[in-house]
């Protein structure tokens, strides 16, 4: 049997970087979000919000939650979330919508009213940024027939046992007094 094999570390100039005082970047300043352009970790920290994706039919997919940095604007956020659920780039920009829970906290349940964020809202982003905003994809008239049509067809197959019960109990009232 063969040893491992042995790896000798070998400086790069590309990624042993020096500042110019000499030292060494600290690791806080090299992580993920400083590199995406957060200049501090507080506000790194404040840049960071849960999207939470939650298709209604007739849009394909589950509803999926992910951690990602708050765009600058619509468009890049737009961008962001269209990266993090791939459902959405099938849809055009002006289809996908933003929301925001009532109350203003992380802690977000299955009761929580969500307001839908027009565009003027996002300028006041900065000074008050979400904790968690919800995407969606804005129905359009095709839409809303199939959710009709949808609806309707749970109803009927839902109520089909009790029509078939009811029948069956009329058929049967009828033969005995007879």
């Amino acid at each position: 049997m063969s040893d491992l094999p042995r790896y000798e570390l070998v400086p790069s100039h590309d990624v042993d970087t020096k500042q110019a005082n000499g030292a060494r970047p600290s690791d806080e300043e090299s992580g993920w979000l400083s590199q995406a352009g957060a200049s501090s970790s507080s506000t790194a920290a404040s840049s960071r919000i849960c999207y939470s994706f939650k298709p209604e039919y007739p849009v394909p997919g589950k509803e999926e939650d992910v951690v990602g940095l708050r765009g600058a604007n619509k468009q890049h956020t737009i961008a962001i979330v269209k990266r993090a659920f791939p459902t959405l780039q099938q849809y055009a920009d002006d289809r996908i919508e933003f929301l925001l829970p009532s109350a203003d906290s992380e802690a977000v349940n299955k009761d929580t009213k969500w307001f839908r964020m027009l565009d003027e809202a996002w300028a006041g982003l900065d000074s008050h940024p979400p904790a968690v905003m919800r995407v969606q994809v804005a129905a359009d008239a095709a839409d809303l027939v199939k959710r009709a049509r949808r609806g309707r067809r749970i109803l009927l197959f839902a109520l089909s046992p009790l029509i078939v019960y009811i029948l069956v109990i009329a058929i049967f009232v009828f033969l005995s007094s007879t």
